[in-house]
């Protein structure tokens, strides 16, 4: 029992409640990113090269936000894992 408290935890407790923060933030901003290209785009753009850049905008969104699952399931294993590392 010793050798486990003299252990630190690669994440400690507390900072589970900013990792939760730092998802919602980055999933709110990736929604008002998204939303604002796509309000953007429909107001009848007419340069044709602006056009192109904000359905490269969308995409990427899109991709980032497809993307946020798999990077909470990553951060939800890696608090498991430290969590049963240490018990």
């Amino acid at each position: 029992m010793k050798m486990f408290r003299s252990i630190k935890s690669a994440i400690p407790v507390g900072d589970l409640g900013q990792l939760a923060t730092v998802l919602v933030v980055v999933g709110v901003t990736i929604g008002i990113a998204t939303l604002i290209l796509t309000n953007v785009k429909a107001t009848e753009v007419t340069n044709l090269e602006f056009n192109n850049t904000l359905d490269a905008g969308v995409d990427a969104m899109g991709t980032f936000g497809d993307w946020l699952v798999i990077i909470a399931i990553v951060i939800v294993a890696v608090v498991v894992l430290s969590l049963i590392k240490y018990l």
